[in-house]
């Protein structure tokens, strides 16, 4: 298997679906102060219904890990060097990203609330029901743990890239900074600096450590499927963007 790891090696395939999944014309116009509210909201009601998928993804992704097959204790193992189980730190690193979907879809309704954006209940559309499809295959019964590992990071790697080019487009802006109100202060006071932390950051970065370490233990064919899961995250990324 390739020195290289699994992750590093998906960002080096599919440059062209990455920079549409990453560099849309929603994310330009979200950037530099122009998306209209109804568009905002629109991508908002879809991203909650993808929101609640996360939380079933992410338990689905829990009830594979067997702590006794693993080690016994929390501790790191003698000889091991201070390294934690591979199980335990998979387990931590879920619920935290359970713990963080939580307080996220309380801060939706809460920035909703507060600068009055409607987010009326209007069903799913296809491309939120493609990727609730592709969350609940990727953690199936008798799917390896790591197809969910890397669905998961992909999906927080564009995320987190997109709303970095979207935050990119705000120098030399002409940006309205007395709207105390509406989508672009909320875009531009919560949603954009929420989505670009250097919390967020560094836990995009544990998801990618911990996929690496599972594909370290992966058999071939198990590496290649990924691909074709990094491919479709991508391509899913890309439609969940509104036309601006």
């Amino acid at each position: 298997m390739s020195g290289t790891p699994l992750t590093s090696r998906l960002l080096s395939l599919h440059p062209t679906p990455f920079k549409a999944a990453t560099q849309s014309p929603f994310l330009f116009h979200a950037g530099t102060g122009t998306l209209p509210a109804p568009r905002l909201c629109k991508w908002l009601i879809q991203d909650k219904y993808y929101q609640f998928a996360y939380v079933n993804f992410i338990g689905r992704l829990i009830a594979k890990i067997n702590l006794i097959t693993g080690t016994f204790s929390t501790k790191p193992e003698r000889g091991k060097e201070g390294k934690e189980s591979l199980e335990w730190k998979t387990l931590k690193t879920l619920i935290s990203a359970l713990q963080a979907i939580k307080v996220e879809i309380e801060f939706y309704d809460n920035v909703a609330e507060d600068y009055g954006l409607e987010l009326d209940q209007e069903g799913e559309d296809e491309v939120t029901r493609r990727y609730r499809q592709l969350f609940e295959e990727s953690s199936a019964p008798g799917v390896p743990m790591l197809w969910g590992l890397v669905v998961l990071w992909g999906t927080e790697y564009c995320y987190l890239g997109a709303w970095t080019y979207a935050k990119e487009q705000q120098a030399g802006s002409s940006i309205p900074t007395q709207d105390s109100k509406g989508a672009v202060a909320a875009l531009h006071k919560k949603f954009i600096p929420n989505w670009t932390s250097e919390e967020f950051k560094a836990a995009v970065n544990t998801l990618a450590d911990v996929a690496n370490e599972w594909a370290e233990k992966a058999g071939v064919g198990e590496e290649n499927s990924c691909e074709e899961l990094w491919l479709r995250t991508l391509e899913l990324e890309a439609k969940f963007w509104p036309s601006a």
